[in-house]
């Protein structure tokens, strides 16, 4: 009896010997496993550290490009006042056909006011090469009827505010800075877009139309922004005083080179842009396909208001003088009232922007995010930078330059919804914080 206890004994103590040399063997394991993990986490760490440096030196490029860029929008803000000085100097002098005067003998008595109309004639001739071709905007928009009478009584109400034909340019501005934002803000369900006036647009190419219009999704932090707006301009405006007349086409001149401008940086073929005066109103688009020179179409001249003339009687009773102020009744064309309200609640389509593969109506998170800057582009896509609005806490947003990339795009975002699911060893989230949201865009 007693030999089959030790017999059971010594079987005994050789399980749990047995047992003990296999835990040291997962225990030898389990520390393998725990070395790999280490080197796996110093790896990472190394590659932390070179994205970190590579972040650096592209902080440390932004930096030099920003001030090179500086640089740029001071000399580019020199040559718009030589500009904008030159074209005040043709105002004055009816932007036509100068008249030859003698001034002791001499067949010009300015030479400056002679240099300074040469100059702007040939700056016009260098965008309009083939002249300006016409076009009807009435057969252009007539055949969309979305405005009804809410959306005319609320832009006759804001252009009635101006008192009288005496204001200058800026004041036919702060007019329309005030009425476009409230007018798409209060029909933001019938318009695609957005307004932006001349203090919130800064484009890389040194350009600073009076209005601008993106599309009402995009929010775009205007004071941050490097090479951003000039990718989302959908079209373009112009302002002038009252007293200045819109049927000369040189008048035009800045337009033209924004138009230009705009679709050489989105190469795009076509944009829309106008010139008003408050009396009046004309349309344009420039068109540039396959490569060639822009050509550029101007509308008929369409009566928008009649401001108000205050016009001075006197009449004489006995010895006295009485003066009389008179002013006329502020006068509406319904028709171009109509036209003119057309024009911002057109189909998205009807613009022609086709740089980004972007829906007015897609969720692009506008709410949460500025967009700040652009960060890459390739064959389908171009990638801007994100700033939250609340704690400027960064992401990124890529849009897709077409539909004809969507799948592409899609697939890109199904794969990297597969990496977050198995998120091996957590590296997933070293790299990607979340993938917030996709549509077709």
């Amino acid at each position: 009896m007693i030999e089959s206890n030790k017999t059971q004994i010594q079987a005994a103590q050789a399980r749990i010997e047995a047992a003990e040399k296999e835990l040291l063997v997962e225990q030898a394991k389990i520390q393998a496993e725990q070395a790999k993990i280490q080197t796996e986490q110093a790896k990472i760490q190394t590659e932390q550290a070179k994205i970190q440096t590579k972040q650096a030196k592209i902080q440390a490029a932004h930096a030099r490009e920003s001030a090179a860029e500086k640089e740029l929008l001071v000399l580019e803000g020199k040559r718009a006042s030589v500009h904008d000085k030159r074209a005040r100097d043709n105002e004055e002098y009816n932007d036509t056909k100068r008249i030859k005067t003698t001034y002791e003998g001499s067949p010009c008595s300015s030479t400056s006011i002679c240099s300074s109309s040469m100059s702007h004639r040939n700056s016009y001739k260098s965008f309009v090469k083939d002249g300006i071709k016409s076009f009807n905007i009435e057969d252009v928009i007539n055949n969309y009827d979305g405005v009804n009478e809410e959306m005319i009584k609320f832009i006759k109400s804001d252009l009635s505010e101006c008192e009288s034909n005496n204001i200058n340019e800026r004041g036919v501005q702060n007019i329309f800075n005030d009425l476009m934002p409230k007018f798409l803000s209060q029909f933001i369900n019938s318009t695609s877009l957005k307004y932006l006036n001349k203090s919130e647009i800064q484009c890389s190419r040194g350009y600073k139309p009076d209005c601008a219009f993106i599309f009402k999704n995009v929010n775009i932090n205007t004071s941050k922004q490097h090479e951003v707006l000039e990718d989302f301009i959908i079209c373009l405006g112009e302002f002038k005083k009252p007293t200045s007349p819109i049927h000369n086409t040189s008048k035009a001149d800045n337009l033209f080179r924004y138009m230009n401008a705009t679709l050489d940086a989105q190469q795009r073929e076509k944009i829309y842009g106008f010139i008003t005066n408050i009396n009046t109103i004309k349309f344009f688009y420039a068109e540039k396909k396959n490569n060639q020179d822009t050509v550029y179409y101007e509308s008929q001249i369409l009566v928008l208001c009649n401001l108000p003339k205050i016009s001075v009687s006197s009449s004489v009773t006995g010895s006295s003088v009485r003066e009389k102020q008179t002013i006329e009744k502020f006068n509406f064309n319904d028709e171009t009232v109509k036209l003119f309200t057309k024009f911002f609640i057109m189909d998205p389509n009807f613009y022609q922007y086709t740089r980004l593969n972007i829906n007015p109506n897609d969720y692009l998170h506008d709410d949460i995010f500025y967009i700040t800057m652009k960060s890459g582009f390739g064959a389908t896509s171009i990638v801007y930078l994100l700033e939250n609005i609340k704690n400027n806490k960064g992401a990124v947003l890529k849009i897709s330059k077409h539909d004809d990339y969507s799948v592409y795009f899609q697939n890109e975002v199904q794969i990297l919804k597969k990496l977050k699911k198995f998120n091996i060893l957590n590296k997933f989230d070293l790299f990607f914080e979340n993938i917030i949201d996709s549509s077709s865009s």
